[in-house]
Protein backbone atom coordinates (compact mmCIF):
# COMPACT_ATOMS: atom_id res chain seq x y z
CA UNK A 1 0.00 0.00 0.00
CA UNK A 2 1.13 3.72 -0.79
CA UNK A 3 -0.02 6.63 0.82
CA UNK A 4 1.88 9.79 -0.26
CA UNK A 5 5.97 9.57 0.22
CA UNK A 6 5.45 6.35 1.95
CA UNK A 7 5.44 2.32 1.02
CA UNK A 8 3.90 -0.37 3.71
CA UNK A 9 4.06 -3.99 3.19
CA UNK A 10 1.01 -6.20 5.26
CA UNK A 11 1.11 -9.36 6.70
CA UNK A 12 -1.79 -11.08 5.68
CA UNK A 13 -2.68 -11.44 9.93
CA UNK A 14 -1.81 -7.76 9.97
CA UNK A 15 -4.18 -5.25 12.67
CA UNK A 16 -2.20 -2.18 12.40
CA UNK A 17 -0.62 0.28 10.52
CA UNK A 18 3.11 -1.53 10.65
CA UNK A 19 6.28 0.79 9.87
CA UNK A 20 6.76 1.94 6.31
CA UNK A 21 9.19 -0.67 4.19
CA UNK A 22 10.34 2.67 2.41
CA UNK A 23 10.17 6.77 2.60
CA UNK A 24 10.92 8.91 -0.40
CA UNK A 25 13.66 10.87 0.22
CA UNK A 26 11.43 14.15 -1.35
CA UNK A 27 8.61 14.43 1.38
CA UNK A 28 6.47 15.94 -1.42
CA UNK A 29 6.56 13.10 -3.43
CA UNK A 30 3.79 11.27 -4.13
CA UNK A 31 2.88 7.42 -5.01
CA UNK A 32 0.18 6.66 -7.24
CA UNK A 33 -0.02 3.10 -8.32
CA UNK A 34 1.17 -0.70 -7.61
CA UNK A 35 1.78 -3.59 -10.23
CA UNK A 36 3.97 -6.67 -10.01
CA UNK A 37 6.03 -9.13 -12.58
CA UNK A 38 7.35 -12.25 -11.91
CA UNK A 39 10.84 -10.12 -11.14
CA UNK A 40 9.77 -7.39 -9.36
CA UNK A 41 7.16 -5.01 -7.59
CA UNK A 42 6.89 -1.40 -9.22
CA UNK A 43 5.18 1.48 -7.67
CA UNK A 44 4.81 4.74 -9.84
CA UNK A 45 4.70 8.47 -8.20
CA UNK A 46 5.78 11.64 -9.11
CA UNK A 47 6.82 15.21 -7.90
CA UNK A 48 6.35 18.40 -9.14
CA UNK A 49 6.72 17.93 -13.06
CA UNK A 50 9.09 14.73 -13.05
CA UNK A 51 7.70 11.46 -12.61
CA UNK A 52 9.00 8.05 -12.77
CA UNK A 53 8.50 3.81 -11.74
CA UNK A 54 10.25 2.23 -9.29
CA UNK A 55 11.22 -1.21 -9.03
CA UNK A 56 11.41 -3.63 -5.46
CA UNK A 57 13.01 -6.80 -6.14
CA UNK A 58 12.28 -9.66 -3.23
CA UNK A 59 14.44 -10.56 -0.96
CA UNK A 60 13.99 -14.29 0.65
CA UNK A 61 16.36 -14.16 3.65
CA UNK A 62 13.60 -14.63 6.26
CA UNK A 63 10.74 -17.50 5.85
CA UNK A 64 8.45 -14.42 4.41
CA UNK A 65 9.88 -12.58 1.15
CA UNK A 66 10.27 -9.23 1.81
CA UNK A 67 10.69 -5.85 -0.19
CA UNK A 68 14.02 -4.55 -0.92
CA UNK A 69 14.96 -0.77 -1.40
CA UNK A 70 13.32 1.18 -4.37
CA UNK A 71 15.32 0.96 -7.96
CA UNK A 72 14.37 3.75 -10.14
CA UNK A 73 13.17 1.70 -13.28
CA UNK A 74 12.02 4.11 -15.26
CA UNK A 75 11.85 8.27 -15.57
CA UNK A 76 9.04 9.33 -17.59
CA UNK A 77 9.64 13.03 -19.63
CA UNK A 78 9.27 16.28 -17.61
CA UNK A 79 5.91 17.31 -17.68
CA UNK A 80 4.09 13.84 -18.30
CA UNK A 81 2.90 12.21 -14.58
CA UNK A 82 2.24 8.64 -13.93
CA UNK A 83 -1.00 7.76 -12.37
CA UNK A 84 -1.67 3.77 -13.34
CA UNK A 85 0.87 1.39 -13.99
CA UNK A 86 -0.60 -2.28 -14.89
CA UNK A 87 1.58 -5.56 -15.86
CA UNK A 88 -0.21 -7.89 -18.32
CA UNK A 89 0.68 -10.63 -20.77
CA UNK A 90 4.56 -9.68 -20.40
CA UNK A 91 4.29 -6.10 -20.92
CA UNK A 92 3.38 -2.81 -18.76
CA UNK A 93 0.53 -0.58 -19.41
CA UNK A 94 1.68 3.17 -18.39
CA UNK A 95 -1.33 5.58 -18.10
CA UNK A 96 -0.25 9.48 -17.68
CA UNK A 97 -1.21 12.75 -17.64
CA UNK A 98 -0.87 12.76 -21.46
CA UNK A 99 -2.30 9.24 -22.99
CA UNK A 100 -0.79 6.01 -22.53
CA UNK A 101 2.38 4.03 -22.96
CA UNK A 102 3.02 0.30 -23.66
CA UNK A 103 6.94 -1.26 -21.84
CA UNK A 104 8.60 -4.20 -22.30
CA UNK A 105 9.61 -5.96 -18.96
CA UNK A 106 12.99 -8.17 -19.27
CA UNK A 107 11.34 -11.33 -16.97
CA UNK A 108 15.04 -11.89 -15.59
CA UNK A 109 15.98 -8.43 -14.01
CA UNK A 110 12.73 -6.81 -13.84
CA UNK A 111 13.89 -4.18 -16.16
CA UNK A 112 11.81 -1.81 -17.81
CA UNK A 113 11.39 -0.27 -21.53
CA UNK A 114 8.87 2.24 -22.42
CA UNK A 115 8.00 3.55 -25.84
CA UNK A 116 6.14 6.23 -27.04
CA UNK A 117 2.59 7.59 -26.63
CA UNK A 118 -0.21 5.10 -28.18
CA UNK A 119 -2.76 7.79 -27.82
CA UNK A 120 -2.92 10.70 -26.37
CA UNK A 121 -6.02 12.01 -23.86
CA UNK A 122 -8.13 14.89 -23.07
CA UNK A 123 -7.82 13.93 -19.29
CA UNK A 124 -5.48 11.48 -17.49
CA UNK A 125 -5.70 8.11 -18.26
CA UNK A 126 -6.14 6.62 -14.61
CA UNK A 127 -6.59 2.98 -14.96
CA UNK A 128 -7.08 0.04 -17.12
CA UNK A 129 -9.27 -3.35 -17.92
CA UNK A 130 -7.93 -6.41 -19.17
CA UNK A 131 -9.33 -9.30 -21.59
CA UNK A 132 -7.97 -11.34 -23.79
CA UNK A 133 -5.67 -9.35 -25.91
CA UNK A 134 -7.14 -6.07 -25.51
CA UNK A 135 -6.33 -3.08 -22.92
CA UNK A 136 -9.25 -0.53 -22.56
CA UNK A 137 -7.73 2.52 -21.12
CA UNK A 138 -9.90 5.25 -18.87
CA UNK A 139 -9.30 8.05 -20.97
CA UNK A 140 -12.27 9.82 -22.34
CA UNK A 141 -13.80 9.68 -25.72
CA UNK A 142 -13.10 13.07 -27.33
CA UNK A 143 -13.76 14.83 -23.51
CA UNK A 144 -17.02 12.74 -22.77
CA UNK A 145 -16.89 10.30 -20.24
CA UNK A 146 -15.53 6.58 -21.43
CA UNK A 147 -12.86 4.48 -23.01
CA UNK A 148 -10.25 4.04 -25.24
CA UNK A 149 -9.06 -0.05 -26.31
CA UNK A 150 -6.04 -1.10 -27.39
CA UNK A 151 -5.37 -4.25 -29.61
CA UNK A 152 -2.04 -5.93 -28.64
CA UNK A 153 -2.82 -8.52 -30.95
CA UNK A 154 -1.64 -6.10 -33.54
CA UNK A 155 1.39 -4.40 -33.10
CA UNK A 156 2.46 -2.28 -35.23
CA UNK A 157 6.65 -1.93 -33.78
CA UNK A 158 8.54 -0.22 -31.08
CA UNK A 159 5.51 -0.80 -28.68
CA UNK A 160 3.04 0.97 -30.38
CA UNK A 161 -0.47 -0.60 -31.12
CA UNK A 162 -3.74 -0.01 -32.80
CA UNK A 163 -6.85 1.98 -30.31
CA UNK A 164 -9.76 2.77 -30.99
CA UNK A 165 -12.57 4.94 -28.92
CA UNK A 166 -14.59 2.73 -27.02
CA UNK A 167 -17.75 2.67 -25.02
CA UNK A 168 -18.70 6.04 -24.36
CA UNK A 169 -21.46 8.47 -23.23
CA UNK A 170 -22.33 10.49 -26.30
CA UNK A 171 -25.01 12.34 -24.21
CA UNK A 172 -22.20 13.49 -21.35
CA UNK A 173 -22.20 16.78 -21.36
CA UNK A 174 -20.04 17.64 -17.91
CA UNK A 175 -16.85 15.77 -19.38
CA UNK A 176 -15.75 14.62 -15.65
CA UNK A 177 -13.19 12.30 -15.67
CA UNK A 178 -13.62 8.91 -16.54
CA UNK A 179 -11.42 7.49 -13.18
CA UNK A 180 -11.92 3.52 -13.29
CA UNK A 181 -13.13 0.55 -15.44
CA UNK A 182 -13.87 -2.90 -14.84
CA UNK A 183 -15.43 -6.04 -16.52
CA UNK A 184 -18.60 -7.10 -14.56
CA UNK A 185 -18.02 -10.84 -13.10
CA UNK A 186 -17.13 -13.36 -15.05
CA UNK A 187 -18.99 -11.78 -18.40
CA UNK A 188 -17.70 -9.35 -20.71
CA UNK A 189 -19.27 -6.59 -20.43
CA UNK A 190 -17.18 -3.90 -19.16
CA UNK A 191 -18.52 -1.02 -16.71
CA UNK A 192 -17.00 2.54 -16.03
CA UNK A 193 -17.79 5.57 -14.36
CA UNK A 194 -16.43 9.44 -13.59
CA UNK A 195 -15.82 11.71 -11.03
CA UNK A 196 -18.72 13.48 -10.87
CA UNK A 197 -16.96 16.95 -9.92
CA UNK A 198 -18.58 18.52 -7.85
CA UNK A 199 -21.86 16.46 -7.95
CA UNK A 200 -22.66 12.63 -7.42
CA UNK A 201 -20.33 10.56 -9.97
CA UNK A 202 -21.58 8.17 -12.40
CA UNK A 203 -21.05 4.70 -13.50
CA UNK A 204 -21.99 3.15 -16.83
CA UNK A 205 -22.42 -0.44 -17.91
CA UNK A 206 -22.03 -1.62 -21.41
CA UNK A 207 -25.05 -2.51 -23.20
CA UNK A 208 -25.85 -6.04 -24.47
CA UNK A 209 -27.22 -4.99 -27.59
CA UNK A 210 -27.30 -0.99 -28.05
CA UNK A 211 -24.64 0.35 -30.44
CA UNK A 212 -22.82 3.51 -31.59
CA UNK A 213 -24.44 5.04 -34.26
CA UNK A 214 -21.91 5.60 -36.42
CA UNK A 215 -18.13 5.81 -36.36
CA UNK A 216 -15.00 6.76 -38.01
CA UNK A 217 -11.73 4.87 -39.23
CA UNK A 218 -8.29 6.42 -39.37
CA UNK A 219 -5.78 4.71 -41.06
Amino acid sequence: MCVNDKVYEFSSSAAVLPSPVYTHSDDDHVFTSITSSGAAIYISGYSGIQSNIYKFTLSTAGAMPTLTSAITAAELPAGEIVFKISYYLGNMAIGTNQGMRMADVNSLDGSITYGALIFESTQPVYDFGFRDRYIWAASSVEGQVGVTRVDMGQPLGNLLFPYAWDLYDPADVLGNPTTACAFIGDTDRLAFCNSGGAVNGKVYIEATTELIAQGTIRT
